[in-house]
């Protein structure tokens, strides 16, 4: 894979970072080896978030980079995560070509590259950052601390996160901030497996909690009156953000994120465009667009001022700064929001003939009385009406195909997936 990867980029300098799982140096002295001996020299970042390593790349005009990790997934798994010069993960053509060109021999070079240390790049980060804070956090710091509680679950954001509240002069609590430690929980930042910061949030002292997972490329916001709400917040916040200083533009998510972003874009004057699931699907219509946000309801959010990745300190730095700005609570703010009630399920798809359910939940939902306004087949099958959706697709990473739906009140939700699961 990585000869593939040398070809299809050229050889040259690549940024190599990893996440925290106990494996992963052992799988990153590997990658760095290997592209030494292939001729290419590499500045080894260790311990890095995946956001970092995006806006590393082109900073130091290197050829790509590579994050040893397996984000959000289980401990015992791993991976790699293959950057161009971007420092935008490779698109489908991309590919396609590295999986051709890794059957293919690359011939041995007769000039080993060098590999150095590094382990400053949050910096460069920090200060991109600080392009879309407020100001007002620091008046507001200097009269009260923002109290933050954050679970960093042990992952390759801990250190960041502790440079970037000082930064932020916010007064701050990291849990689980051990990157030599195992993750305290599954590392997926979901209702499940947030319940012990979510105790630990409801009811307190702080204004504001949030939970990245090991790479930190998604972010859960907790709050003192619910504990850990619902991930299709993150992105609709710092939408909400953005409203107070954007009249007009273009807002990227994909299909199963919520209509949350669609009443917060028309209340704004802003136009919100939906894309099929997959990042490099938001980023490549972000840029077509040119954008002002982009992302997707599992909390990642992606700033182009910032970078062409989701971010989980993107979306802290403007949730923070929405709360700043507006004076208002983070549990006012989510209690002058409609409640739309959206329900992710799956099923298996051996045997299912994909072409004919499609056509058969179509069929289904136009012969009724209130037949969908929209319906897309750019990503599976997409129905929508006002104020509620429907959607069935096969997962591009499980042998499953996910159901999902979304309305105002929790049973329509629940009638909508029922009835897709009844067809099949």
């Amino acid at each position: 894979m990585l000869k593939g990867y040398v070809q299809l980029l050229g050889k040259g300098l690549f940024i190599l970072a990893g996440d925290s799982r106990s494996h992963t140096p052992k799988i990153q002295n590997w990658v760095a080896t290997e592209l030494a001996n292939m001729g290419c020299d590499v500045i080894d970042a260790g311990l890095e978030p995946t956001p970092t390593l995006n806006i590393a790349v082109p900073k130091f005009k290197a050829r790509g980079g590579i994050i040893v990790s397996a984000s959000h997934n289980p401990e015992e798994y791993n991976g790699l995560k293959f950057f161009d010069a971007s420092g935008h993960y490779l698109d489908q053509i991309k590919l396609s070509k590295l999986l051709t060109l890794s059957q293919k021999k690359l011939p041995m070079s007769t000039k080993k590259g060098a590999i150095r240390q590094t382990n400053n790049l949050d910096g460069f980060h920090i200060e991109k950052l600080q392009t879309i804070i407020s100001p007002k956090i620091d008046w507001q710091s200097r009269e009260k601390k923002i109290r933050v509680l954050v679970d960093a679950i042990n992952g390759a954001g801990c250190n960041f996160l502790s440079h970037f509240f000082n930064e932020l002069n916010c007064d701050r609590t990291i849990i689980n901030d051990n990157p030599d430690k195992p993750f305290p929980h599954q590392p997926e930042p979901n209702f499940e497996n947030l319940k012990t910061v979510s105790k630990i949030m409801k009811g307190s002292r702080f204004d504001i909690g949030f939970a990245t997972d090991p790479d930190c490329d998604r972010v859960i916001v907790l709050t003192p009156k619910y504990g850990i709400i619902c991930e299709e917040y993150t992105i609709a916040l710092c939408l909400l953000r953005l409203t107070r200083l954007h009249k007009n533009g273009k807002v990227i998510i994909n299909y199963a994120s919520s209509l949350l972003n669609e009443y917060i874009a028309k209340q704004n004057g802003l136009q919100v465009i939906r894309v099929p699931v997959g990042e490099h699907n938001i980023y490549a219509r972000m840029k077509k667009e040119k954008a002002i946000l982009g992302g997707e309801g599992n909390g990642g959010v992606m700033d182009p001022r910032i970078n062409s990745t989701r971010d989980s300190f993107t979306g802290i730095a403007h949730i923070l700064s929405l709360i700043a700005e507006t004076g208002q609570s983070i549990d006012q703010i989510i209690d002058s929001l409609p409640k739309f009630e959206i329900v992710k399920d799956k099923v298996p798809i051996a045997g299912l003939n994909l072409k004919k359910i499609y056509q058969k939940i179509e069929q289904h939902f136009n012969n009724t009385k209130n037949p969908p306004t929209t319906i897309s087949h750019e990503d599976g099958i997409w129905l929508g009406w006002d104020n509620q959706w429907v959607m069935f697709r096969p997962s591009n990473t499980e042998p499953i195909s996910r159901v999902m739906a979304e309305s105002l009140d929790i049973n329509k939700t629940k009638k909508l997936i029922q009835t897709v699961k009844e067809l099949l």
